[in-house]
């Protein structure tokens, strides 16, 4: 008989009221028992003070000392967590009453080697929120976005964002970390997240070496979630720019073949954006 047990993992830090939000919303999913595992990265506003109204049936905190980054923080609740299955979601997420269920009843029904699930992901507007269905990207893309290119030549778009979306799942290259169901077969297979990575392009990876190892990922469209986005960086936006370009630097070490020839003219013009976005965040500060 296949399990209605789901263990929900979600890495805190500093997102305030809306953690509590996000929890009260997945311990209200229907059809399917779920328990709340919180790793908590040395978060400092309290948001995971409402915690101790639960029993450990239904929300364990584990809170680090310092923080430790997004994968080692994922590795730590995976730890934690029982089940063929386990979801990875943000904070700041919202989930539908009906939609853990319905995304594990798609996984258990799923033939082949699946490996990851993902869903909709919608803004708070309602659209469809960038990379929750898309390709690997690669520096010449990555280089074509930064000048626009991707609107003239729509080859060079990584994200599927816009594209009519498919009756049913459909296997696609990567989906976004805010929200994905794991196959904890392929999460052993693959090792976990990579802990080089501190903040950003882990989901990618991810999705990258559960390729290599013939493994599928999923995108589902029937099933939907809210993702408010960027809550937990609003307190150190200029770090967070930091550790998406450094995280992006080495993805493409890792993974871009051939294109790592390109990373010379690359890494330079990753740097000047790098400080480009903190000079226009300490403007926004000061004035």
């Amino acid at each position: 008989m296949l399990s209605s047990k789901l263990d929900v993992v979600v890495v805190n830090y500093n997102a305030g009221e809306a953690l509590r939000t996000c929890v009260e919303s997945i311990l209200a999913s229907q059809g399917v028992s779920v328990r709340c595992i919180i790793v908590d990265n040395a978060s400092v506003d309290g948001s995971t003070d409402f915690c101790q109204q639960y029993s450990s049936d239904s929300v364990v905190l584990l809170k680090n000392r310092h923080n430790l980054g997004f994968s080692s923080a994922v590795n730590q609740g995976v730890a934690l967590s029982c089940g063929a299955w386990l979801m990875l979601l943000n904070p700041d997420v919202l989930v539908p009453a009906n939609s853990l269920s319905q995304l594990l009843s798609v996984a258990h029904k799923a033939t082949g080697r699946v490996a990851a699930l993902g869903c909709m992901v919608r803004n708070t507007d309602g659209s469809e929120q960038r990379g929750c269905r898309r390709d690997i990207p690669t520096p010449a893309k990555a280089l074509a976005h930064a000048v626009g290119l991707q609107h003239v030549f729509p080859a060079l778009q990584f994200n599927h964002t816009g594209r009519p979306l498919p009756a049913t799942a459909q296997a696609v290259a990567a989906i976004s970390g805010s929200c994905m169901l794991l196959n904890r077969a392929a999460y052993d297979d693959i090792g976990g997240f990579d802990e080089r990575y501190f903040l950003h392009f882990e989901d990618l990876d991810y999705c990258v070496r559960l390729q290599r190892k013939n493994w599928l990922t999923l995108f589902v469209p029937s099933v939907e979630i809210e993702h408010a986005q960027g809550v937990s960086s609003a307190r150190a936006p200029v770090r967070v720019v930091v550790c998406k370009h450094v995280s992006m630097l080495r993805f493409f070490y890792q993974h871009a073949g051939w294109q790592k020839l390109l990373l010379p003219i690359f890494a330079p013009l990753v740097l000047l954006r790098v400080l480009g976005q903190a000079a226009y965040i300490y403007y926004k500060k000061v004035f």
